[in-house]
């Protein structure tokens, strides 16, 4: 997995992977950095010599955003951690967090509370199918779980959108979103999942609401 930078949209630009063995120099780098505010610097040292000897899983490896760790502390890697153990082949846990790291007009979005984590796992097993069926790795998850603040502020967005409920992605692929699209619905023709399937100009939405839905 290729490392990037976890600073896309700020002026400091580190790119960093994390494994079992980087994990603590990570911590000690970022409590170096000037990416960090002076008086961040010993509760940053503190969070990352806790997990990397207590919460860190050491059979994951995938990049963390510093400012993700300051927007959500741990959470960020316990979910990131949950990501990990669904073994997906063809959508990164970078893609999926980063999706949540995003601001419209002033509102934030944040990762989904803990209770919504399961909800991911079906819908993330379709898009793992479908990058399979067409041979392309996923290469953007563009929305994943939205808060309801957040979603509020996505234009065209419903207030039951599935996204609320973490059962919903919408996904870029290299292929035109009508293949994609059609694919889909092949796939829960053929009792792969029931849910969702909707085509837009450069995405596809696909959710695991129980029945079939198209648009």
């Amino acid at each position: 997995m290729n490392s990037r930078s976890l600073f896309p949209n700020h002026e400091c630009n580190i790119s960093l992977k994390i494994n079992r063995r980087g994990f603590l120099k990570l911590g000690l780098l970022l409590v170096g950095s000037s990416c960090f505010a002076p008086h961040a610097k010993a509760e940053s040292l503190s969070f990352f010599e806790k997990f990397f000897s207590k919460n860190y899983d050491r059979e994951s490896s995938w990049n963390v955003s510093p400012d993700w760790i300051e927007a959500w502390g741990e959470e960020v890697q316990n979910y990131g951690n949950y990501l990990s153990r669904l073994h997906l082949k063809n959508v990164s846990v970078e893609q999926v967090i980063a999706s949540h790291y995003k601001v419209r007009s002033g509102v934030r979005n944040t990762l989904p509370p803990k209770r919504l984590w399961k909800k991911i796992r079906s819908v993330l097993r379709v898009a793992d199918r479908l990058a399979e069926e067409l041979e392309e790795p996923v290469a953007e998850v563009i929305s994943a779980y939205r808060s309801p603040a957040y979603n509020a502020r996505c234009p065209g967005a419903v207030g039951n959108s599935y996204h609320l409920q973490n059962m919903a992605l919408d996904l870029r692929f290299r292929s035109h979103p009508r293949i994609v699209a059609n694919l889909a619905r092949e796939l829960r023709q053929r009792g792969f999942f029931q849910g969702g399937v909707g085509k837009y100009a450069d995405f596809v939405h696909i959710d695991t609401r129980g029945k079939p839905a198209d648009w």
